[in-house]
């Protein structure tokens, strides 16, 4: 009996947080500097006024470690971000674009609600509004299948790389370049877009009139309980990668300042 509570509750609980979440369409904000670093200001929404934001020097080594990866394969780093939902989200993230534009690369780990959380993406525009996107975690998926996802689960960035680009070996003449010049503006029309399709199909609504927030519907939050044992199930047949520890500690360091 118990073996079967346990992933109802698991599935009820997912559901649950799928169309009771506010996600945040926008969800980075640039990383204060330890130098820079101000106390919280009412009101206002720039990096410094948000209490509980990480900081710089708190980048975890799986970030380090991935991103000298990802310097290493040529790609241009554009920012270090936070997660803008602090305190109880704390995530440090890199972003970074390749020379042709056809790759953004973000590259992030921290805590989700005090668990530890870390994952590397790809992603690829595809001509039709579709993304490739290649990562190193398990998720929850997509629910529009717009995000054509491949799961390469605890690997370096060379190994992630080698799979993506098998990726868009598949796809050729559908695959195109970002628009944006810049990973943190490509990074953002894509959430704008996706989002966008979502509302449009009915599997995400707004939350206030700006459109800055938004949540799944009921019937999307079922999609995102598939998926999500749709992508477990696939990184299973991993299972040996699925075991090992992340290539780096994903935890975010103790800040070396505090400026008030």
């Amino acid at each position: 009996m118990w073996l079967t509570l346990v992933p109802v509750a698991f599935f009820v609980l997912l559901f649950c947080t799928a169309i009771f979440e506010h996600s945040l369409i926008r969800p980075f904000v640039p990383a204060p500097d330890d130098e820079n670093f101000l106390a919280p200001v009412q009101g206002e929404r720039d990096p410094q006024s948000i209490a509980g934001l990480p900081r710089a020097s708190q980048v975890s080594d799986y970030v380090a470690t991935m991103s000298a990866g990802i310097h290493a394969a040529g790609f241009v780093y554009h920012a270090l971000v936070a997660h803008a939902k602090a305190p109880r989200i704390q995530i440090l993230a890199t972003l970074w674009m390749s020379p042709d534009r056809r790759m953004i690369v973000s590259s992030g780990s921290g805590t989700v609600l005090k668990m530890a959380s870390y994952q590397t993406q790809i992603y690829t525009p595809l001509q039709g509004g579709k993304w490739l996107v290649t990562s190193d975690n398990t998720g929850a998926g997509d629910p529009s299948r717009q995000l054509k996802y491949k799961r390469v689960v605890n690997v370096l960035f060379p190994q992630l790389l080698e799979a993506h680009l098998k990726q868009v070996a598949k796809y050729g003449p559908q695959v195109k370049q970002f628009s944006e010049t810049n990973a943190m503006d490509a990074l953002f029309a894509l959430y704008d877009e996706h989002v966008q399709l979502m509302v449009k199909r009915g599997l995400a609504r707004y939350l206030n009139a700006e459109k800055t927030r938004w949540s799944y519907t009921p019937f999307a939050g079922l999609l995102v309980c598939v998926g999500f044992f749709e992508q477990l199930g696939g990184a299973m047949l991993q299972f040996w990668r699925v075991q090992r520890k992340p290539v780096a500690s994903p935890e975010l360091k103790t800040p070396i300042m505090t400026r008030v």
